[in-house]
């Protein structure tokens, strides 16, 4: 509990003993008469509602302990010829006059303080409080210990109550604060909307303790923890005298440790047993005879008051509390720091207080300094009390917490319980030292509801129930990072969760593929380089590789955000040092990321530009845009360009004899639409005998439900039966679970899908109708090491704070102190990982960060020295770029390097055909991939005879009509010149030689008024027309506009209109962006008023959610 003003002073020849003080009632003189005065503001009283109220028998009992301690030094002669004194100011004003002096005084005027029971976290501090000390620990200590006891009993579903104050704030707010990894603490307030809360936390004042705990009373179902304000008085856990509250029993304490002090006990229980000594300490004390009268109701002076009444008072003779032993530590340090300088500075002296000791108490700098370099013994104090006899040494730190030996216990736990006469007491059941809380489990005792003793394996745990999701206490950690602490550090950027398909600002879902696993895979290169073996013996001696990884929740937007806090100093690091990136930025080797292209994308246009550029390496980001070393010039990647896939995506197409084809690409991400282009580029340039049937936009949604219109789309044109998938796996896997069940045996579809499917086992488990598909995946083998290492990984116990929920999520199943539970086939299995398949991709990132650390060190080396312990003035990312690029490394575990990039940065490796089979010979007819085909040296082997197309039989995709044909060549032609006329390269801009700009501006006014004009005057007359809806065409991927009329002739249009005529159908701004629009069933017929043909929006045709806009006349 903080008590702000409890501490010894020194100044000018007088020692101040300062305890807590608030503004009460008049506060009376207290006296030892000496030569050296300890002077203290005490708080008597207990504070009630703001004010005071009752005189608290454990604070007067801490003013009694004092002034027995140092009248018993003075009695013995403790140094020779001195006597100390105790000062008390007589009224509050003096109180408050005290206080504000001591804390306003300059620097060199600041007096020496030791505190016996001020705890606050803020005092420790050297800059704010030099000349303050403490003999307690601190609440951080306190802090740690709660959040270690939470952790071991496995609480993480609590209430807290704490008071609105300094100490209460820090304590509470500390304890439950999120993101404490290395401790797993996950701690959230309950509401009684989401389950029963079976713990609490109490770290609050006494008075509030005891008000708390007596309103919640006979609730046996609860266990409590509480913070040291209990301080270890049975009073703060009773309802009346004896009696404790029914909630109390069984909880837990924590609390430094305990001092016993027989000594004083003896002489604490005397003085209200002898009136002789009792009258002596209450002249000396008056707040001790204010006392009396408040628990007899009578004067002890007036006569028969002592003798009638003093049976009243034995509820005030209890235990030494256990601040008592603190203040009394307090003293003693104090005394013996002056006994220590008399005999330094008096010696041989004649005068108990020599002219060097008062000028040495005066001089407060020197004073403070001599004290910091003084070791303490409080050795000669086992006379009054033997506990400090083995208090050889006491010292301080530079912000003046005590220091402890190491093994000493600077913080306890105790149990309430009840012991064999049938008394509840408080018996230590734990030690906190060296960091460690170390639990006696078979000592603690808890409580059943009916009263019976349960064991600690017995205990109920407080956490979410088991059919409930606490979602108010759910963690949202995708803004969280991986962090590991180093000297020089890599960046990693991974998408760990989805694109919140709502908000390209915002995280969605965490994904189960290709995620936390990849984010494993990196921290595993890390860590293995750290080993320092091998290939890496020599790598940067005498320095540790660091990491951190953000998360870039598949949208570039948050990518871009995350690196501008990076690099900014504004995103805080996971570390107990609680600094944020800033001091980091000077030590960054590279970047390892981003996964997806887009991703990649937005990076490199960011660390190119932000001062300092850093070099990046992708595993796994294709798109063709990245080949521009113009504009991302130090991107560099392990994988080959979209150019090469495009090759032999559509080489495949011929081997299967396929020229009518479908491509099912997600519109929205720019390796997708890449890929796309450089397919429609390589159609009319070498592959002119293959066309496009139809292209399915596909939009990521959240929910599978979402993706059933597909089905239909791809039976429009059921003659093209290969279909092209360039979709990322998270919509892949939703796609199908979406469309296969409704296929059907003359469906017999061929999905061939590009390396973003990749070899991922999840997605075709148990989908036999996917049988005959092909897919790519870069020839890489996996990492046995890497293997090995993840499927030994404790989720709960990993910096990586993503993968216990990537397991929850992949397995359906919660671990231990999950917040999700509802709808969860249960816990999940120690061996969660045992069937993992690795991802084909994470040997491509742990080779990633090999390459980028190999580079880097040659660099450094090169340009800093091999002693450099940071990045010198001489070191670019140019000369990176160069050096990574005559990197060789193990790419496929054959035991021999090959080169990694090209010149251009680009990836090399080569890649695989697989084709989706079914292992019948497995009792569960497993669905699994097998290798038909490769793609080296720029060429394709395909063995057509392991191939099993949909169906059984010999398979192909062509026309099913010459029409069609002819309609789909059409078709990719007109594509071509339209994609050609947006090209940057391709802007034709028309000159009028010889005319000056003013006339050509007004002719091409002129031009524009009289197209308006004949506009208008084309659609006069046109009543009544209607635009339809067309029914059952659902997000059609063609872009032919169709136009009937009701006397059944055809026309095309090419007039375009402003989009406010259309919108009684959506939102306009919607219908000219391209976005894709609802149109409500109540508006699929509209009439309108000027009957103009669809807009052409930004110069093509644009596709509508639900189908054609077809106007009739």
């Amino acid at each position: 509990m903080d008590r702000v003003f409890s501490s010894l002073t020194v100044f000018a020849g007088i020692l101040a003993l300062v305890f807590r003080s608030t503004c009460c009632q008049e506060q009376l003189t207290t006296i030892i008469p000496g030569d050296v005065i300890f002077g203290g503001l005490f708080d008597v009283n207990e504070l009630e509602n703001g004010a005071c109220g009752k005189f608290s028998p454990e604070l007067i009992h801490e003013v009694v302990a004092v002034t027995w301690f140092l009248q018993s030094l003075n009695n013995r002669n403790y140094i020779p010829g001195v006597k100390i004194g105790l000062l008390g100011p007589e009224r509050t004003e003096g109180v408050k006059f005290v206080s504000r002096w001591l804390s306003s005084l300059p620097d060199n005027k600041r007096l020496l303080q030791i505190s016996g029971s001020a705890t606050g976290m803020g005092l420790s501090s050297h800059l704010k409080y030099p000349n303050f000390f403490r003999v307690i620990p601190s609440d951080s200590i306190q802090v740690k210990v709660l959040e270690q006891l939470l952790v071991q009993l496995g609480w993480n579903y609590i209430a807290i109550a704490y008071d609105d104050d300094n100490y209460g704030r820090f304590c509470g707010r500390r304890t439950t604060a999120p993101g404490k990894r290395e401790r797993h603490l996950y701690t959230c307030i309950s509401s009684s909307q989401n389950g029963l809360v079976r713990g609490i936390v109490i770290v609050a004042s006494s008075s509030s303790l005891r008000r708390l705990i007596q309103k919640l009373g006979d609730k046996r179902y609860v266990s409590l923890v509480l913070g040291e304000a209990v301080g270890l008085q049975q009073t703060n856990l009773q309802s009346t005298p004896g009696t404790i509250v029914p909630i109390a029993r069984g909880a837990l304490v924590t609390s430094p440790p305990y001092f016993p002090l027989p000594e004083f006990q003896s002489f604490w229980n005397d003085l209200w047993t002898h009136q002789t000594l009792f009258t002596d300490y209450a002249r000396k004390i008056p707040w001790l005879a204010r006392l009396f009268q408040q628990v007899t109701q009578c004067d002890f002076t007036q006569s028969g008051c002592w003798s009638s009444r003093r049976q009243d008072v034995n509820s005030v003779k209890k235990t030494v509390s256990l601040y008592t032993g603190y203040h009394l530590k307090a003293a003693a340090v104090l005394a013996a720091f002056l006994k220590q300088q008399h005999t330094a500075n008096c010696s041989g002296s004649n005068i108990s207080l020599c002219t060097n000791l008062t000028e040495l108490i005066s001089d407060s700098s020197r004073l403070l300094t001599t004290f910091r370099k003084s070791p303490i013994s409080l050795s000669e104090f086992s006379t009054e009390l033997a506990e400090f006899g083995n208090m050889t040494s006491v010292a301080f730190d530079e912000n003046g917490d005590i220091l402890l030996t190491g093994g000493e216990s600077n913080y306890t736990v105790y149990n309430v319980q009840e012991n064999n006469d049938k008394h509840y007491v408080f018996k230590q059941v734990a030690t906190y030292a060296d960091s460690k809380l170390i639990i006696q489990e078979s000592d603690v005792v808890f409580y059943s509801k009916d009263g019976s003793s349960l064991s600690w394996s017995q205990r109920l745990p407080a956490q979410c129930d088991c059919n409930t999701d606490c979602l108010q206490c759910k963690k949202d950690v995708s803004d969280e990072i991986l962090f590991i602490k180093g000297d020089f550090y890599i960046v990693g950027i991974l998408s760990i969760h989805e694109k919140n398909p709502l908000s390209s600002l915002t995280c969605g879902k965490i994904k189960t593929l290709a995620g936390a696993d990849l984010a494993q895979s990196v921290a595993f290169a890390v860590k293995e380089i750290n080993k320092k073996e091998g290939m890496f013996a020599d790598i940067l001696p005498g320095h540790k590789i660091g990491l951190l990884l953000l998360n870039s929740c598949s949208s570039p937007l948050v990518v871009r955000q995350r690196l501008l806090d990076l690099h900014t100093g504004r995103l805080p690091l996971p570390d107990p040092s609680h600094l944020n990136s800033s001091i980091l930025l000077s030590n960054i080797m590279g970047y390892v990321g981003a996964y997806f292209s887009g991703d990649s994308i937005a990076a490199a246009e960011i660390l190119t530009g932000i001062g300092r550029p850093f070099v990046q390496v992708s595993a796994s980001s294709t798109s063709s845009d990245l080949k521009d070393r113009v504009k991302y010039p130090y991107f560099m990647r392990l994988v080959p360009a979209d150019d090469v896939q495009t090759q032999i995506l559509l080489d495949v197409a011929v081997k299967l004899n396929s020229t009518y084809i479908q491509v099912m690409y997600d519109k929205m991400a720019d390796y997708a639409q890449g890929l796309v282009r450089k397919l429609e580029e390589a159609l009319t340039q070498n592959y002119t005998n293959i066309c496009i049937a139809q292209k399915i936009a596909v939009t990521s949604r959240s929910d599978v439900s979402e993706y059933k219109w597909i089905k239909d789309e791809l039976r429009k044109k059921s003659a093209a039966k290969l279909v092209i998938v360039v979709l990322y796996d998270v919509d892949i896997e939703k796609v199908m679970d979406a469309i296969l069940p409704d296929l059907t045996s003359n469906d017999n579809f061929l999905f061939l899908a590009s390396d973003s499917w990749g070899k991922h086992q999840e997605l075709i488990q148990g989908k036999t109708k996917l049988e005959g598909s092909l897919v790519l995946s870069q020839d890489v083998l996996y990492n046995s090491s890497f293997h090995t290492y993840f499927t030994s990984v404790d989720p709960t116990k990993t910096e990586n704070v993503w993968l216990r929920y990537f397991w929850e999520a992949r397995k359906n199943c919660y671990f231990d102190k999950s917040f999700e539970r509802k709808g969860k086939t249960g816990l999940c299995p120690e061996n969660i990982a045992s069937d993992y398949v690795d991802d084909p991709l994470a040997s491509l990132h742990i080779q990633a960060v090999n390459a980028l650390v190999l580079g880097f060190n040659q660099t450094l080396n090169k340009l800093c020295g091999s002693a450099a312990r940071q990045l010198c003035s001489a070191f670019t990312s140019e000369e990176l770029v160069k050096t990574m690029k005559s990197i060789r490394l193990d790419m496929y575990n054959r035991g021999e390097r090959t080169q990694v990039f090209d010149d251009n940065g680009d990836g090399v490796v080569g890649f695989k055909i697989l084709q989706v089979t079914r292992d019948r010979t497995s009792p569960v007819d497993a669905v699994i991939y097998t290798e038909v085909g490769s793609w080296t040296n720029q060429k394709l082997t395909l063995d057509e005879s392991k191939l099993t197309p949909p169906g059984g039989e010999q398979f192909s995709a062509v026309c099913p009509n010459p029409a069609e044909c002819s309609a789909c060549f059409k078709q990719a032609k007109q594509t071509t010149t339209i994609s050609n006329g947006d090209s940057d390269d391709n802007i034709t801009v028309p000159v009028v030689v010889g005319v000056s700009l003013p006339l050509a501006a007004a002719v091409i006014v002129l031009i524009v008024f009289v197209v308006h004009f004949w506009r208008r005057l084309k659609v006069k007359g046109r009543r009544g027309t209607t635009i339809r809806f067309v029914p059952g065409v659902r997000r059609s991927g063609d872009s032919t506009l169709h136009l009937s009329n009701s006397f059944g002739s055809c026309q095309e249009s090419n007039e375009a209109e402003p989009c406010e005529h259309y919108a009684s159908l959506g939102n306009s701004a919607q219908l000219c962006s391209g976005d894709p629009i609802l149109v409500p069933e109540d508006k699929a017929s509209v009439h309108s008023e000027t009957s103009l043909p669809p807009p052409l929006c930004n110069g093509t045709v644009q596709e509508e959610w639900g189908g054609y806009i077809t106007p009739v006349y």
